[in-house]
């Protein structure tokens, strides 16, 4: 994430707080929390990146006002298992892609093959009773 992205979060987490309520926020009083000087336009664009790496939810948005509400992330959400308290970890994408396993080629194979088999069958069926009803 961006710099500029990560300041507007925090600023926006300061105001809106992780309560999961939407709340509406003028762009000035974003661009006053912020540590550095930000047009409502890089102000915008920032927004429109944390909307869409999802750590923000928008109802709606003009250039002066925002209705949202910040996400907690996994790495603010302790997680609990039997009264024990572990730190979360944050998990990537490309971990998430290490656990999708691809099908194998001789079982899509195999699939695809018993698949065309039954449906032949069904329309083969269909066909001879059709037959068997025009030619009585």
């Amino acid at each position: 994430m961006a710099d500029e992205a990560k300041v507007v979060l925090e600023a926006l987490r300061k105001l809106t707080g992780t309560n999961d309520i939407y709340k509406v926020i003028e762009a000035d009083e974003i661009i006053a929390e912020l540590p550095y000087q930000m047009t409502k336009l890089q102000l915008s664009a920032a927004i429109r990146d944390l909307r869409d790496r999802e750590f923000i939810k928008v109802k709606y948005f003009t250039p002066d006002e925002y209705c949202l509400l910040t996400v907690k992330t996994k790495e603010e959400a302790p997680v609990v298992d039997g009264g024990e308290v572990y730190e979360a970890t944050a998990v990537t994408t490309v971990q998430k892609a290490e656990k999708v396993k691809p099908a194998s080629s001789k079982k899509a194979f195999w699939m695809g093959f018993l698949g065309a088999f039954l449906g032949s069958g069904v329309v083969m069926s269909i066909a001879i009773i059709l037959l068997e009803l025009v030619f009585k």
